[in-house]
């Protein structure tokens, strides 16, 4: 069983960034989007117009900023690598709860669509809630060019 990391999140946070699984070196390095092929900091940090060299605690303080919030549809799980395909005995986190503790958190964005599809798997679809899924951007996902990819997650700007 590999365990997930805790969310982060600030008190004011209003969009929720639900990935389903940190990879192995995400895990590793105790940090979301920790490997260096994926262009989850790379786009945030163009979309949020900051400098994409910040260290990891600074990206976090950026995305608090801009009341944005991380975390994962899965708390634990058995997985032989890093692919989602590969996942199996899910535990899932309390997504749910999460959502009433902050009361301004009113859009989950879907880092990927297995990340929607495991959540709706098992989680109630609100009304009160705007849900997103983005395309995955993670270096298996090579389907869709950057800057296709960058656009689509440019969408969540309306909700922060």
């Amino acid at each position: 069983m590999i365990h997930g990391l805790p969310p982060i999140i600030a008190s004011d946070a209003k969009v929720l960034i639900l990935g389903t699984m940190p990879s192995e070196i995400s895990l590793s390095e105790v940090a979301y989007y920790g490997n260096k092929q994926n262009k989850f900091w790379q786009i945030m940090s163009e979309i949020l117009e900051t400098d994409p060299e910040l260290g990891y605690q600074d990206r976090l303080l950026v995305l608090k900023k801009h009341h944005i919030g991380l975390w994962d549809v899965i708390k634990s799980c058995e997985r032989k690598g890093s692919l989602d395909t590969s996942i199996s005995n899910i535990l899932y986190n309390d997504i749910p709860a999460l959502l009433r503790q902050y009361k301004e958190l009113k859009t989950v964005v879907f880092s990927s669509a297995n990340a929607s599809k495991l959540y709706f798997k098992k989680m109630e679809h609100s009304s009160e809630i705007t849900y997103l899924t983005m395309p995955s951007t993670s270096g298996v996902y090579a389907r869709m060019p950057y800057q296709e990819k960058k656009a689509k997650w440019s969408e969540i700007k309306k909700y922060i």
